[in-house]
Parts: structure tokens; sequence; C-alpha cells
């Protein structure tokens, strides 16, 4: 994926986040913020900050968790910024031993 992204790791009630100008080229530090009012405000920020920088629209890419990215799916669309998530499913081998 080309542009400004960027990429969060959502958890039960935080997220950590990188902004990327290109590809792998990095704008800042790994962040961690709370899913409430000044978690939100302070990523919104950052994504004004990589705008600006770029003069782009940033998409936001994280892993649909369920439940965990709901508050973060609401504040992305509420401020009009597009977002890619992804389901992933673990599939786990499991062996049974003859003792």
């Amino acid at each position: 994926m080309e542009g400004p992204i960027v990429s969060i790791d959502v958890s039960n009630g935080n997220s950590h986040y990188m902004c990327f100008i290109k590809n792998n080229k990095r704008f800042g530090k790994v962040k961690k913020i709370d899913h409430d009012i000044e978690g939100f405000k302070r990523l919104l920020e950052d994504i004004q900050k990589l705008e600006a920088e770029t003069n782009e629209k940033v998409c936001a890419v994280f892993e649909a968790t369920g439940v965990y990215t709901k508050p973060l799916e609401r504040f992305l669309s509420k401020n009009s910024i597009k977002t890619y998530n992804q389901s992933f499913r673990i599939c786990q081998k499991t062996e049974r031993r003859n003792t």
C-alpha cells in the first residue's frame, strides 16, 4: 500500500499505532492510546500532522478484532478517515500422541 497510513494494533480498551509517510518510511514513533476522548484526540492530531506533511489523506489499517475495534471504527468513520481492516483466522493443528 502506498501513501500515508496509520497502522493500528487494537486491544481491549487501548491501541498502539505507528504513522508511515510511504511504504516503510516512519513518521514519528509508536504510540499508545486508550479508547477514550483524549486518546482518540491524540490519534486525530497525529493523523492531521501526517496529512499536513504529505498533502494526502491518511488511511488507517488494522486487524478486525470484533468488539475491540468498534470504538475505533466509530471514531475513524466520524472523522471521515478511510479504513482497511482484515480479519485473520488462525488455524491450530493439534496432535494426539499415543502414550
